[in-house]
């Protein structure tokens, strides 16, 4: 909140529910390989918020990873800033739990079958 609190209030109200999904780290020798161990981590965070009714996921990147996050309808909504006390910057990305029912129905069945993602209630 205190390196993106414009950001946020850019695009949230007072009573959105948002929640971050930081300190998500995969070995980088296993990142190529374990796609399908990367889509059930999120399937947690996407059944946490969903129990919680939030309307926002929020993650804070480093640029490097901005694209893994794109393909699971997050969006930057900031550009690359430094965190106190780290050696590198990040950016915000969000992910609208309101139009993510829709990526998800756009993904091809067979993918959606293989990784058994459940849809999303609205």
């Amino acid at each position: 909140m205190e390196i993106f609190a414009k950001e946020i209030e850019s695009f949230t109200n007072e009573n959105d529910i948002c929640i971050e999904c930081n300190k998500f780290v995969i070995h980088p020798c296993y990142q190529a390989k374990i796609i399908r161990l990367k889509f059930k981590l999120f399937n947690f965070i996407y059944d946490l918020a969903i129990k919680k009714k939030a309307s926002f996921i929020l993650s804070a990147v480093r640029e490097e990873h901005v694209r893994f996050y794109q393909s699971m309808n997050f969006h930057p909504v900031s550009s690359a800033k430094k965190y106190p006390g780290l050696n590198f910057k990040t950016t915000l990305l969000v992910n609208n739990l309101h139009s993510s029912q829709e990526t998800l129905n756009s993904l091809p069945r067979k993918i959606r079958q293989n990784f058994n993602i459940q849809p999303i209630a609205a």
